[in-house]
């Protein structure tokens, strides 16, 4: 019973690109009813439509991507965790995708994360923190702008900021993946570009979502919609492919030209696109 349950459980999700990062311990009381559930849900909704389907499969595999702690053990646990830091051989972090607790061998962590940094093409080291003439120098540059005019005095105060904390990077494990490899994060929370970095984002997320709803394949129903339609041609192979680290590996200057094109695409007044543009340069 409960491999059976096991393989439906990967059947169910796997099939439509929906990642649980919580271990579901088959044979457990709560796992074993939880995927029982999760069965009852998808004998319900045989007859629904494709977009339907995938909104409830969303929703339950959002809620089992939750980290669970079941009340009994909650402060077992806790204490558990509270000696495990007393431990220097061990590093404890959260998953990648999920809020759920990954313990990984120190060495091995560390191993990993000089991988990551080997690439001298995306990293350099650093000797020190940000130096204060480095805080005055972005500084100068937004005064710049602000005295020509593109960046009111108001932005110009949203922008700034005191930190000159460098940035840093750690790696969350992506636990749902061959040997745990770790996704590279970059801190810039404390770094004095976070609150320009942070505005920038904001202008362009309405955007993207804009753009996004205009492309051929929009969303992920539709994607497997087109999966299981006929192929148009018996030769036809569709291929999907992934970039390691890709955010790392973008060229800065392909990233410029990117930004203006896209901005352009998306109908924005040459003033702004170039202020836009200026501001990720800083």
């Amino acid at each position: 019973m409960a491999d059976q349950l096991e393989r439906c459980g990967k059947c169910l999700f796997g099939s439509f690109g929906l990642k649980i990062t919580r271990p579901l311990w088959i044979g457990h009381e709560n796992d074993t009813l939880t995927l029982t559930k999760v069965l009852a849900i998808e004998s319900s909704i045989k007859s629904f439509n494709l977009q339907e389907k995938f909104s409830i499969r969303s929703m339950v595999a959002k809620n089992l991507s939750k980290p669970f702690l079941p009340p009994s053990n909650h402060l077992e646990n806790t204490i558990t965790l509270k000696k495990l830091k007393l431990y220097e051989s061990i590093v404890i972090a959260k998953s990648d995708k999920s809020a759920n607790t990954v313990i990984l061998n120190k060495d091995s962590y560390i191993s990993k994360m000089h991988n990551l940094l080997s690439d001298d093409t995306t990293f350099s080291p650093i000797t020190d923190q940000i130096s204060l003439s480095v805080v005055k120098d972005f500084k100068t540059s937004l005064l710049r702008l602000k005295k020509f005019k593109n960046i009111t005095p108001e932005d110009y105060i949203s922008f700034t900021s005191n930190l000159h904390s460098s940035a840093y990077i750690y790696g969350l494990p992506k636990v749902h993946k061959p040997e745990v490899p770790l996704r590279p994060i970059i801190a810039y929370h404390l770094s004095p570009a976070y609150p320009l970095a942070k505005s920038l984002s904001s202008f362009l997320s309405p955007l993207l979502t804009n753009y996004n709803n205009t492309l051929p394949i929009n969303s992920i129903p539709h994607f497997i919609n087109e999966l299981t339609a006929p192929k148009p041609d018996p030769t036809f192979t569709l291929c999907s492919f992934d970039v390691t680290s890709l955010y790392l590996c973008l060229p800065h200057e392909l990233i410029t030209d990117s930004l203006i094109h896209f901005l352009q695409s998306q109908n924005v007044d040459t003033h702004t696109s170039t202020t836009i543009v200026q501001l990720t340069k800083i």
